[in-house]
C-alpha cells in the first residue's frame, strides 16, 4: 500500500475526469482493460498508477497537453511534452506579444530565452549592456543567456556573491538535465563548466541556498561597474505553477538595485 498523501492528487484528478465524462468506475475499468477494484484503489489513494496506465487514462479522456501534464505530475511522473519553437508560424502572435513586452520594458535591458537559455528576442538596451560588457560575439548569434551571466560574473569582485549566483544557476540547469535526460541541457552545462568560474564545492553551496527567481549580477555602464537584479518571469499557460506550456519561455529583465539609480535612455 502506498502513502495516501503521495497519491491523493492523482486520485482526485482521476475521479474528476471520470465524472466529467459521466463514466462509472465499472465502465471506465472495462474500457481500460482494468478492474473496478484497481480503479477504486487509484481513486482512494491505495495504489499508485504505472506510467502506461496514466497515458492510457489521458488518451481515453482525450486530455490536452496541459491536463495530461497535470495528471502525470500528480502520479509522480515528469511530463513528456514536445518542444515547440517560437519560430513556429502558429506562434507568430506570441512572438509579436513578446516583442511588444520587451520594448515596453525599455530602458531596462531585457531578453526572452527558451528552456535551454538560448536568447530568442532582446530589446536594444539588453544588446547595449552586453556589448559594453564585451560578452557577445561579433555577429550576436543567438547567445546562451546563462553563459552570458557567467561571463558577467567574471568581473564580480565579491567572491561569495559570484559563487552563490553561479551555483544557483548551475544547480537549476543540473536538475533540469537530471529530470529530463535532455542532451541539450548537458551541452549547456558543459559550456558553463568550460568557463571555470565555479568552485568544485558548488553543489554543496547551492544546496544551502534558497532558489530565487532573480540573481544579483554586475554589469558595465558608461565604463562603470554597477549591480542589477536579473529577474525571471515564466511565460506560459495559467494553471498550477508546476506546469508551463510549450514553448517554455522566460522573460529576463535587468533592474537597478534602487529605483532612483535607473538610467534613462
Amino acid at each position: 500500500m502506498t502513502n495516501s498523501h503521495e497519491t491523493a492528487q492523482f486520485g482526485r484528478l482521476l475521479k474528476f475526469w471520470r465524472e466529467v465524462h459521466q463514466l462509472s468506475q465499472e465502465a471506465l475499468a472495462l474500457e481500460l482493460s482494468s478492474s473496478t477494484r484497481h480503479l477504486s484503489c487509484l481513486e482512494n489513494n491505495k495504489a499508485r498508477p504505472s506510467l502506461s496506465m496514466v497515458k492510457t487514462i489521458a488518451a481515453r479522456f482525450n486530455l490536452n497537453e496541459r491536463d495530461t501534464s497535470h495528471l502525470m505530475l500528480a502520479a509522480g511522473f515528469v511530463p513528456e511534452n514536445p518542444v515547440r519553437d517560437l519560430t513556429d508560424p502558429s506562434l507568430r502572435w506570441l512572438r509579436n506579444a513578446m516583442e511588444l513586452n520587451l520594448n515596453a520594458l525599455m530602458p531596462q535591458p531585457a531578453a526572452l530565452i527558451d528552456r535551454y537559455g538560448d536568447v530568442q528576442l532582446a530589446n536594444a538596451a539588453w544588446f547595449e549592456v552586453m556589448r559594453e560588457a564585451e560578452v557577445l560575439d561579433a555577429d550576436n548569434n543567438q547567445p546562451n543567456y546563462y553563459v552570458l551571466l557567467f561571463k558577467l560574473l567574471e568581473v564580480e569582485s565579491d567572491e561569495e556573491l559570484r559563487q552563490n549566483t553561479a551555483s544557483l544557476i548551475r544547480m537549476a540547469l543540473q536538475q533540469e538535465y537530471l529530470l529530463s535526460g535532455d542532451a541539450r541541457f548537458e551541452a549547456v552545462l558543459k559550456l558553463l563548466d568550460d568557463l571555470n568560474l565555479l568552485s568544485s564545492s558548488w553543489p554543496t553551496r547551492a544546496a544551502k541556498l534558497d532558489p530565487m527567481a532573480s540573481y544579483r549580477i554586475p554589469i558595465k555602464r558608461n565604463g562603470q561597474i554597477e549591480h542589477v537584479f536579473n529577474v525571471n518571469q515564466s511565460v506560459g499557460a495559467t494553471g498550477p505553477a508546476s506546469y508551463v506550456s510549450e514553448p517554455r519561455l522566460t522573460l529576463c529583465a535587468l533592474y537597478p538595485e534602487s529605483k532612483h539609480s535607473q538610467t534613462n535612455s
